[in-house]
């Protein structure tokens, strides 16, 4: 049988039969060696050791607080992932789940940076999310809905995050700004950059978002002097 081989300098618990020997050694009785040996047995099992040699590749919070893996990544690209109970996931997942956050149920990043691993900069994905619609207030305050121009996500809006949902919530809503209903390809501004100021910031865990239109305006204003000069 191959010699076990420690990767890390961690404390390990001692066993009982170890625990118990050296308690001896102090003069304490069987019967107190025995219940205190019990306790700390209850509270670090055996054996155990807190060190995770995955954590040594998660960096530290950068300025914007994003945190990032500098370990190993699939020779074919896609999400770097840890070995956990026999099962590749991804380590924005582990981390999750490390933190204490329920398991189960897809993740969704709510920050900009999309190699961000942080648990703080994800949400949980609703299994059965209620339908968002959109309403527009005109300037005689009369209120109407905008029509969904799909693109990205054909089950619908969503807000709080960056994914497709809430990718086209933010075009839908510039699309129906600029009267471009009949040719959203028209759209001269980025709809990206719109989702991430205004829809993706949102608490998605709210029952609403409210997006001023004179936010809009000056959005859209700001849009375009920079892209004419």
């Amino acid at each position: 049988m191959p010699k076990r081989i420690r990767h890390c300098k961690c404390a390990h618990m001692p066993d009982r039969e170890n625990l118990l020997a050296f308690l001896g050694t102090l003069g304490l009785s069987e019967r107190a060696s025995n219940r205190l040996v019990s306790r700390l047995l209850e509270r670090f099992p055996e054996g155990e050791h807190r060190h995770d040699r995955s954590l040594d590749y998660v960096t530290a919070p950068n300025a914007d607080g994003h945190q990032h893996w500098s370990g190993p990544l699939p020779i074919g690209g896609g999400q770097p992932r840890v070995m956990r109970n026999g099962q590749r996931i991804p380590v924005a997942v582990w981390l999750w789940e490390r933190a204490g956050n329920p398991a189960g149920i897809p993740l969704v990043r709510t920050c900009r940076d999309p190699h961000c691993i942080r648990p703080e900069h994800h949400a949980l994905e609703s299994a059965s999310p209620e339908p968002v619609h959109a309403y527009a207030v005109d300037a005689d305050g009369a209120e109407r809905q905008v029509a969904h121009v799909v693109h990205h996500s054909p089950d619908g809006f969503e807000y709080g995050y960056g994914g497709s949902g809430p990718a086209d919530l933010a075009r839908s809503i510039l699309v129906d700004y600029f009267g471009l209903h009949g040719a959203p390809e028209r759209l001269s501004v980025s709809y990206q950059r719109f989702k991430w100021q205004f829809v993706a910031s949102g608490d998605r865990t709210a029952r609403s978002l409210e997006i001023p239109g004179a936010a809009i305006a000056g959005w859209v204003r700001h849009e375009q002097e920079s892209v004419h000069g």
